[in-house]
C-alpha cells in the first residue's frame, strides 16, 4: 500500500517522470542510500505483484471504481484515469405470463 500511494502522491505533484527505482527503494522500502537495483531486485519485485493486484482488483470487486490506476511495465509512473461508470445490463425474462388478466368491466357499464 505504501508503494502504490508513494508512486501517486509522487504523480499528483507532478514529478511522475522522476520516480525512479532508487527513490522507491529509498522512500518506500527503507533501502539505506547505498542501495544497488543491479543487486537487489525488491523494488521490480514489488511492482509486478503491484500490478497484479491492481489488475485482480478492477476485475473483481473493484469493477465498478470510476477511478482506475495502472502501472505500465518497464516503469514506476502511474496512470490514472476515469472511466465510465459501467452500466447495468437488464436482461429480459425468459418467462411469459402464464396468463393475461382481463379488462375489468365496472359497475357504470352494467345496466
Amino acid at each position: 500500500m505504501r508503494f502504490l500511494r508513494f508512486i501517486v502522491d509522487e504523480t499528483l505533484a507532478g514529478r511522475g517522470r522522476q520516480i525512479k527505482e532508487y527513490s522507491i527503494a529509498i522512500g518506500v522500502f527503507g533501502r539505506a542510500s547505498s542501495y544497488d537495483p543491479q543487486v537487489d531486485s525488491l523494488v521490480r519485485v514489488q511492482a509486478s505483484l503491484l500490478r497484479t493486484r491492481l489488475s485482480e482488483y478492477y476485475s473483481a470487486e473493484g469493477r465498478a471504481e470510476t477511478i482506475r490506476i495502472e502501472i505500465p511495465k518497464g516503469g514506476y509512473e502511474p496512470v490514472i484515469r476515469r472511466s465510465a461508470a459501467p452500466t447495468a445490463v437488464m436482461k429480459p425474462s425468459l418467462r411469459t405470463p402464464r396468463h393475461r388478466p382481463r379488462p375489468r368491466v365496472g359497475a357504470a357499464w352494467s345496466l
